[in-house]
């Protein structure tokens, strides 16, 4: 099976059952698809500094284009660095314990 063809694995059986709308939605919801075929490799060394370095760079850029800096950029900074640095830490973190 290649990339651009997944199988969608859910039971049906359950969604028959289904009494109320909001169960209903969740079996449904992607959350409870499986992608046998689809694994993600861990990052690299090098795709953890493009990243890091990416992002570092838009930052910058926005700080420094933004009339004035409030709580919300800061927030909005904070998050998203959390969103780039959890994974690489992770990836660091597998890549040690091997």
């Amino acid at each position: 099976m290649s990339l651009f063809e997944t199988q969608i694995y859910t039971d049906f059986r359950k969604l028959k059952n289904c009494e109320n709308l909001r169960e209903s939605a969740f079996l449904l919801s992607p959350y409870t698809f499986s992608y046998p075929d689809l694994m993600r490799k861990p990052l690299t060394s090098s795709q953890c500094v493009v990243l890091a370095l990416a992002w570092a760079a838009l930052c910058f850029i926005v700080l420094t284009s933004s009339p004035q800096i409030d709580g919300m950029l800061i927030l909005t900074i904070l998050i998203s660095g959390a969103l780039v640095f959890i994974p690489i830490v992770k990836a660091l973190k597998k890549k040690q314990q091997k």
